[in-house]
């Protein structure tokens, strides 16, 4: 296998092996146990995603249209190399300051319902914000729920978007950005749509079947504009055809 890729970190190359695998693509996470010595204070290009030799040119074509998706890719990976220089300090002193408070709050307190008004409420725990919920319709009940971690970062939700009083939506955070949105349309118990983030921006869309519980359709965005999308009509679990967009998102020729 041959390194492809530098990630930022873990989470970062644990996504892109996913993305890989969803194409048929067998990758492997290189110097995660590394990270993880180093106390999760990592220099640039620790962590990386390797693929077989064969795979490589397919490889890069995800790579591409991932980076493709982002704005302002290049200026975000150079800001991002820029920062890590400065990490392992700021990690240091973040680490030295959570540990301090940790000491004065007592773990597991019983949550207090300390800001409420007719369409929210705001949960503590520990003194810190531990659950926000809204009533997004004015019906009376909450549609919304966002989860936060000890650092007061959203880490996850869940969303009743068609206001049934059931709670069919999902969605996964890092640092305070959605990653994975999951949702049960059809209301049978299963998930069929899964919207994809990176670094918070939209990457792709999928449809579930249910009749097979594989990718029956997946498509791509950039800048939230559908730019490409792929089919499996026969269920096999392949790909069939694909469809390229124009800026208006109507098919190309």
């Amino acid at each position: 296998m041959k390194r492809i890729y530098e990630a930022a970190n873990g989470v970062e190359a644990h996504m892109l092996k996913d993305l890989f695998e969803q194409e048929g693509i067998d990758a492997q996470i290189d110097g995660e146990f590394l990270q993880g010595a180093a106390g999760g204070l990592p220099p640039v290009g620790l962590v990386g995603v390797k693929v077989n030799e064969s795979d490589i040119e397919k490889a890069k074509e995800i790579i591409a249209l991932m980076e493709q998706s982002q704005p302002n890719s290049e200026a975000a990976i150079s800001t991002r190399k820029k920062n890590n220089s400065y990490t392992p300090f700021i990690s240091f002193f973040v680490g030295v300051s959570l540990g301090v408070a940790s000491s004065v709050w007592a773990y597991n307190t019983p949550e207090k319902v300390l800001s409420e008004s007719i369409d929210e409420k705001t949960t503590y725990r520990d003194g810190r914000v531990h659950k926000i919920e809204q009533d997004k319709n004015s019906d009376g009940r909450m549609d919304l729920i966002f989860y936060y971690d000890r650092h007061e970062l959203v880490s996850s939700a869940k969303s009743d978007t068609d206001f049934d009083g059931v709670f069919e939506t999902s969605i996964e955070y890092l640092r305070n950005q959605p990653l994975l949105e999951k949702s049960d349309t059809n209301g049978d118990g299963k998930i069929d749509l899964i919207l994809r983030y990176i670094h918070g921006v939209l990457f792709s869309v999928e449809y579930i079947s249910p009749k097979t519980g594989m990718v029956k359709k997946r498509s791509y965005y950039k800048l939230n504009k559908l730019i490409k999308s792929e089919i499996d009509m026969d269920d096999d679990g392949k790909f069939d055809s694909t469809t390229m967009y124009d800026f208006y998102e109507e098919k190309r020729s």
